[in-house]
C-alpha cells in the first residue's frame, strides 16, 4: 500500500466557497461615520452598498464578534471584484480596500465561512477613504487574482490558477516587500496549488517560504502559521518521513484547536493528516476513529459537498476494504467518487485516487473486467496531468501488474511490475514502502512461477528492506506505536516462512533467510519496546562517550530522514551519495563507542546467522519457535493469501546450516485472524 493521495481545492481548504445563491438578502447603505452591526447565520446574505467617486478607494472593517466571515467586494454591475478571509478566528478584523474605477453604488457583501457552522455578530465600518494611489490597484488587481485563482483551483483548473497565483505573487511583492503578511497568504496559497499538482517539491519550498514569514509577523500562535505547519508534515508524510511529519503536525493541531476549535474545517484537516500518519504507520484502527471523527464534524458543520469530505469518504472506504468489507468499501469510496466528480468533474485528479481503491475492491470481487476500467481510467487521468515516470504512476502500474497477474500472463506483469520499481526507486528511494511492495510483488510472481532463485533473491531483498524501515521508524513514538508499526510489516515475515517452509523446503538458502528475518524481528521489537539506546546512553559515565552517542543519534536520525525522503528534492545520485556518506559516519561512531563501551557493543551489534551461530557452544543448537500464516502465492484475492496460523520452528547449530520444521496449526482458539492490507491502496489528504 502506498500513501498517495488527492487533495481538495485550496478554495475549501481556506474556507472561500464560491458564492452560494442567496433569495433574500440583507441590503442597506453603508455610510461615513456609521457602523451597522448584525447577528449572521450560515444562510444569511448581507449587502452593503458604497457609493464613490472615480478614483476613490475606501478602507472597510469588519469585525468578527464570535462568527467568521467572508467578505466579498463587488463592482456597479454586481460582479465579483475579490474576497478577504485573512481572519479565520471568530474574533477579530478583516481590512477591505474597494477602489472605483468610475463613479457609482459598489457592494460589500457579507456571508458566514462554511469553515464552521457557528453564528455570531459582526460590525462593518467605513474607516477612511482617499485617493486611490497606485499602491491601492495594485493591491485589489492582486487579490481579485486570488479569487479567481481560488476558483480555479475549486474547479479542478489547478495550472490556471497557479499562474494568476504567480501574478498576484508579483504584484503583492513589488508593492508590499518580499515579507508581507498578504505575500506570506499568497505563497501559502501557492504551496496548496502546487500540492493539488502533484508537484509536492515546489509545494515544500513554497510552505517553508509562508511559515518563515508567518513567524516573523503572526508568530508559531497563529492558525495560518499552524495550518502551514500542517501542511508541512502532510508533504513530509508523503514523503515517507512519517516522524518528523508527526513532530510537526502535534504542536500544530494543538494551536489549531486553541484558536479556532474542534467544530471547524482546518481542525478536521488536521485530524486527516493525523490518521494518515497513524494508517501509515500500521495502526488502522486508530486512523479509522480519526477519519470517523472528522466525518463527525463536517456532518455537524453542514459541510458535506467537498473536498474534505471526498478525502474522508475514500479513507474510510480504505480502511474497510483493509478489513475486507468489500461492501462498506464500495459504498464509501462511491459516495467519494460523487463528491469528487460534482467538484471537478469525471478528469478529477482526486478523483484518481477513489478510482484506484475501486478497483481493488472490484479485483477482490473478482471482477477483473471492471478494475482494468478503474485502474485504466485513472492511469489516463493521472499521466494527463503527471506525465508517465511520476511516483503516483507506481501504484497503478503495481495494480495492472496484479491483474495480468491473475489472467495469467506473469511477462507482462512483470514488466509493469520492474517498470513500477524502477520509478520507485527514482522517485521515492530504496526504502520506501511502496519500493517494498514492487519488490515483494516481483517476489511473488517468481515464486508462483516457481522460480525459487529469483523468488529468494527478491524475498531477501524486500526483508533487507523491512529491517531498514524497522530500524529507522522503531526508534521514536510510543510503546502502541512501535508496535503497530512492527505488526503493519509482520506479513513479509509470514511470506518469507512460508516461502521456506510451503515452497523451498530443501533449500538452504531459503532456510537462512527465514532464519535469520526470524532473528531480526525479535531482536528489532525487542530493543525497541526496552529502549536499548537510551538506557545504555545514561548509564555511560564518561562525557565524551555520551557526546559520540549524542553524534550518532543525529547522525542516525539525518540518515532516516535521507533513507525515507520520497520527496524528489534530491536527485538520485546525490540520494546514494549521501546515504553512503551517513552510513560511513554511523559506522565509524558505532565502532568507536564499541571499543569503549562494552554494553554498547554487546547491544547494538547486527543481527546476523552467522554470529548467533559463532556465539553457540559446540554441542548446544538454539531453537527459535515463530507462528506464520502460510502465503499462497497462487491466491486471486488478498482475503484468501494467507492461510490459518501454523507454528514453526528453526534450529540454529555451530557448524550447520539452519534448518527450519513446520509443526502444524495452531489451536483454533489462539489462532490469528487474517490481516489483509490491500496492495497499493490510496489515502486522501486535505490540502
Amino acid at each position: 500500500m502506498m500513501p498517495r493521495r488527492f487533495t481538495f481545492a485550496l478554495l475549501a481548504a481556506i474556507g472561500i466557497p464560491p458564492l452560494p445563491a442567496r433569495t433574500l438578502p440583507v441590503a442597506s447603505t453603508l455610510e461615513d461615520g456609521r457602523t451597522i452591526e448584525r447577528q449572521v447565520t450560515r444562510d444569511d446574505d448581507h449587502r452593503y452598498f458604497v457609493v464613490m467617486d472615480a478614483g476613490e478607494c475606501v478602507h472597510v472593517i469588519v469585525e468578527q464578534h464570535g462568527a467568521d466571515v467572508v467578505v466579498e467586494t463587488r463592482d456597479r454591475a454586481g460582479n465579483a471584484i475579490a474576497e478577504y478571509d485573512d481572519e479565520v478566528r471568530r474574533d477579530g478584523e478583516e481590512h477591505v480596500d474597494l477602489v472605483a474605477e468610475a463613479s457609482g453604488s459598489y457592494t460589500v457583501a457579507i456571508r458566514a465561512s462554511s469553515a464552521a457552522n457557528v453564528a455570531g455578530r459582526y460590525a462593518i465600518r467605513i474607516a477612511h477613504r482617499h485617493a486611490a494611489t497606485d499602491a491601492d490597484r495594485a493591491m485589489q488587481e492582486s487579490r481579485k487574482l486570488r479569487t479567481m485563482a481560488a476558483r480555479r483551483d475549486a474547479d479542478g483548473r489547478f495550472a490556471e490558477g497557479q499562474a494568476l497565483l504567480e501574478r498576484a505573487l508579483r504584484l503583492s511583492e513589488s508593492t508590499r516587500g518580499p515579507d508581507d503578511a498578504d505575500v506570506a497568504l499568497i505563497v501559502y496559497e501557492l504551496a496548496g496549488n502546487a500540492m493539488a499538482q502533484r508537484d509536492d517539491v515546489r509545494a515544500q519550498s513554497l510552505d517553508e517560504r509562508a511559515i518563515a514569514i508567518f513567524d516573523r509577523v503572526w508568530g508559531a500562535g497563529h492558525p495560518y502559521t499552524a495550518m502551514a505547519r500542517s501542511r508541512l508534515a502532510m508533504l513530509y508524510e508523503r514523503a515517507g518521513q512519517g516522524p518528523a511529519a508527526d513532530a510537526l503536525l502535534r504542536p500544530a493541531i494543538a494551536v489549531v484547536e486553541r484558536t479556532l476549535g474542534t467544530e471547524h474545517l482546518w481542525y478536521v484537516q488536521c485530524l486527516i493528516r493525523q490518521a494518515n500518519l497513524r494508517f501509515d504507520a500500521g495502526d488502522p484502527d486508530r486512523a479509522e476513529a480519526l477519519n470517523t471523527r472528522a466525518l463527525a464534524i463536517l456532518e455537524q458543520i453542514q459541510n458535506v459537498d467537498g473536498g474534505p469530505y471526498a478525502a474522508v469518504l475514500n479513507n474510510l472506504g480504505e480502511i474497510a476494504l483493509g478489513k475486507n468489507d468489500l461492501s462498506r468499501a464500495e459504498d464509501l469510496l462511491r459516495r467519494s467518487l460523487a463528491v469528487a466528480e460534482r467538484l471537478e468533474g469525471p478528469r478529477s485528479y482526486r478523483a484518481s485516487a477513489t478510482l484506484q481503491n475501486l478497483g481493488i475492491v472490484a479485483r477482490q470481487q473478482l471482477d477483473y473486467v471492471g478494475a482494468l476500467a478503474y485502474v485504466m481510467r485513472a492511469l489516463s487521468i493521472r499521466e494527463q496531468v503527471v506525465g508517465p515516470d511520476h511516483a503516483d504512476i507506481a501504484p497503478l502500474l503495481n495494480n495492472l501488474a496484479n491483474l495480468y497477474h491473475l489472467n495469467g500472463n506473469d511477462d507482462h506483469a512483470l514488466e509493469l511490475h520492474f517498470r513500477a520499481l524502477a520509478i520507485r526507486e527514482r522517485t521515492v528511494g530504496p526504502y520506501n514502502r511502496g519500493t517494498l511492495n514492487s519488490v515483494g510483488n516481483i517476489a511473488r510472481i517468481y515464486t508462483s512461477r516457481r522460480d525459487t532463485a529469483s523468488a529468494i533473491a527478491f524475498t531477501r531483498r524486500a526483508d533487507t528492506i523491512v529491517e531498514k524501515q524497522l530500524a529507522l521508524n522503531l526508534s521514536v513514538g510510543s510503546e502502541r506505536e512501535k508496535l503497530a508499526f512492527f505488526r503493519s510489516v509482520a506479513e513479509r515475515t509470514d511470506r518469507t516462512i512460508s516461502l521456506h517452509l510451503m515452497q523451498a523446503s530443501g533449500n538452504p538458502d531459503a532456510a537462512s533467510q527465514a532464519a535469520l528475518v526470524l532473528l531480526q524481528r525479535k531482536g528489532r521489537v525487542q530493543d525497541a519496546m526496552a529502549d536499548v539506546f537510551d538506557a545504555v546512553r545514561h548509564r555511560a559515565g564518561d562525557a565524551g562517550d555520551r557526546a559520540l552517542m549524542d553524534e550518532l543519534s543525529a547522525t542516525k536520525a539525518r540518515l532516516a530522514k535521507v533513507a525515507l525522503d520520497a520527496s524528489g528534492r534530491v536527485r538520485p545520485e546525490e540520494r546514494e551519495r549521501a546515504l553512503a556518506e551517513l552510513e560511513s559516519r554511523r559506522e565509524r561512531l558505532e565502532a568507536t563507542l564499541s571499543e569503549r563501551i562494552a554494553e554498547f557493543r554487546a547491544d547494538t551489534q547486527p543481527v546476523t546467522v552467522a554470529a548467533v551461530q559463532a556465539a553457540l557452544p559446540e554441542n548446544a543448537a538454539l531453537v527459535e519457535f515463530a507462528v506464520f500464516r502460510p502465503y499462497d502465492p497462487w491466491a486471486p484475492r488478498d482475503v484468501d493469501a494467507y492461510g490459518p496460523a501454523r507454528y514453526a520452528a528453526y534450529i540454529l547449530r555451530r557448524r550447520r546450516p539452519p534448518t527450519g520444521v513446520d509443526l502444524g496449526d495452531l489451536a483454533p482458539s489462539t489462532g490469528r485472524s487474517p490481516r489483509c492490507v490491500p496492495l497499493c491502496a490510496i489515502r486522501c489528504d486535505p490540502m
